[in-house]
């Protein structure tokens, strides 16, 4: 029975050894991934660690990044979920300057495709949206926002411009679970179109920092002198 007892006390004291190390070993991997400049790692080692909240990306001291779709590290990381509507040839291809979504056809004046992503816990200091992409002139892009709910749209369409383009929309009522992007075909030709990022913002932060900005005259008077 002695031996028995001791044998047992034994393997416990070996489990309770093990479980310290393997807590030990995780929490040095953990802390080496937010030390270093590999926020695409960090996404992973954060999704099996159970954390629920989204990841920001600072990007100024008034706005961070939750979908930095210019980093290929991250992007591939995101939970991103694409919908084809009546586009045919879909595609979505992670580049070192953004996420490019593309298709070869698709019938004008509808859905062509969608993209969305789950949002956790946003931090309640920021109250906008903001999306920043290059889209054609024969694409409208429609964002949207779920609470609990079905999909509602953050405003009107916005027309592509063929050029880069950065919209801020207000985020309303929370808790947000995701938003969405919208694809409206406005012609029937092949489309590329590149989304470089997507995040909050506090407003009246970004005004005063904004504010703040040295200005200069366009003219550079007294900068630029002749030659003598």
């Amino acid at each position: 029975m002695t031996q028995a007892l001791d044998d047992g006390a034994a393997r416990s004291s070996s489990h309770d050894v093990m479980a310290c190390l393997l807590i030990a070993a995780w929490t040095s991997v953990v802390a080496f991934v937010a030390l270093t400049d590999r926020p695409g790692w960090a996404l992973v080692f954060a999704g099996i660690a159970g954390f629920s909240m989204t990841q920001l990306f600072e990007l100024t001291p008034a706005e961070s990044m939750f979908a930095p779709f210019h980093d290929p590290a991250v992007a591939e990381q995101l939970p991103l979920r694409l919908e084809p509507g009546t586009a045919t040839g879909l595609k979505r291809d992670f580049g070192w300057d953004g996420v490019k979504l593309s298709w070869d056809t698709a019938k004008a004046e509808t859905v062509a495709a969608t993209l969305e992503m789950p949002l956790v816990d946003l931090p309640d200091r920021f109250d906008h949206f903001v999306f920043c992409h290059v889209a054609p002139k024969d694409v409208s892009l429609t964002f949207e926002a779920k609470r609990g709910g079905p999909w509602t749209p953050l405003a009107k369409p916005v027309p592509g411009t063929g050029g880069r383009k950065e919209v801020t929309f207000a985020i309303g009522a929370r808790p947000v679970d995701g938003v969405r992007c919208v694809f409206t075909a406005l012609g029937g030709s092949h489309v590329m179109i590149s989304l470089q990022w997507w995040g909050v913002a506090r407003a009246a932060l970004v005004a005063e920092l904004d504010a703040a900005r040295p200005r200069f005259d366009g003219k550079w008077e007294g900068l630029i002198v002749p030659p003598d």
